[in-house]
């Protein structure tokens, strides 16, 4: 049930993999570092203390001045933990808490992100040379968590709305360059096709890849991606893009997040269309996807991935519904 907690917990996969490390006690500090590279084991920040878990979230100086100065005014020098496994757990349970309202769900946000900024912290005086302040760590963790929570509200309204008609309506401007994309899921597996056509629908080239993915909407993203990717290889700054897929470039043209799980991947998108805005994302039928189609079911069937060439697209156009 805590790895669930963990999991499902409200905060960016980076900090619920820290999270996970914290809870089996195998984050490089203290002792752990002494016993394998030698290194001092006081604490980075006050020099007089055994670098601990505990005490580097809990008793350290900086660590007291930004509880105190949380939202919750924690007194944390009163703390006590029998071993620094046992923090996780006082995160996620109130019981620990006697000062926190039942099924208070934002005290565990709130304490994931100052643990996670207080080891960067620490990690960043370490190796840079760089001291922080208890309040720039809070403005930052406030900042973090008003960002994520604003995303995942995003994310969550657009469960809410109907598709964005104009997705489907647009019509593209003819441009010298236009990427077709699509994916053929396998399983826990895509492999994912990028064509690239003039304007008279000439071949240009072509990409096939493997990926991991969770749903058919993120095995869709990962063909974008890759689209945008080899776009930036062609240096071509003036391109359409185009996929069958009705929920990506919905969210894409309304701005949205689909699925909080799919976050960094959405975010990346946004960013390489910001990058050259005169590149765009639209709808169409698979029918007129049928090439990029095509392509994904034949590099899945035999497990072809890498640059393709004419002669790999041109025996599948014949193919095309």
């Amino acid at each position: 049930m805590e790895w669930k907690k963990i999991w499902a917990s409200p905060v960016q996969e980076r900090i619920k993999l820290f999270l996970w490390k914290m809870r089996k006690n195998i984050l490089p500090c203290g002792d752990r570092l002494r016993s394998v590279f030698g290194n001092s084991s006081v604490c980075v920040f006050c020099k007089g203390n055994n670098d601990s878990l505990s005490h580097l979230f809990f008793h350290c100086s900086l660590a007291r001045a930004c509880w105190f100065a949380s939202p919750y005014a924690l007194r944390s020098d009163l703390l006590c933990f029998g071993s620094d496994s046992e923090i996780v757990p006082w995160i996620f349970s109130s019981v620990c808490c006697p000062f926190l309202a039942p099924n208070d769900n934002d005290f565990p946000q709130f304490a994931s992100h100052l643990c996670y900024s207080i080891w960067h912290a620490r990690n960043q005086l370490f190796h840079q040379g760089i001291a922080p302040s208890p309040s720039s760590i809070i403005e930052k963790v406030m900042a973090a968590i008003n960002d994520y929570n604003r995303l995942l509200e995003r994310g969550r309204a657009s469960f809410d709305e109907p598709l964005l008609e104009p997705a489907r309506t647009a019509q593209p401007v003819p441009k010298v360059v236009n990427f077709y994309v699509d994916a053929a899921v396998r399983g826990d597996l895509a492999f994912i096709a990028v064509v690239v056509l003039n304007e008279e629908r000439d071949f240009l080239d072509a990409i096939s890849a493997k990926v991991k993915c969770a749903s058919p909407l993120e095995a869709e993203c990962w063909a974008l991606c890759h689209a945008f990717s080899l776009c930036l290889r062609m240096n071509c700054e003036d391109a359409n893009f185009f996929s069958d897929c009705l929920p990506l470039v919905s969210a894409i043209r309304g701005s949205t997040i689909p699925s909080w799980k799919l976050t960094n991947m959405f975010l990346h998108l946004y960013s390489c269309l910001n990058f050259d805005v005169n590149c765009c994302v639209f709808w169409i039928p698979r029918k007129d996807n049928s090439l990029a189609h095509n392509v994904a079911t034949w590099a899945a069937s035999h497990n072809i991935v890498g640059p393709l060439g004419v002669g790999d697209v041109a025996p599948l156009v014949a193919t095309m519904d």
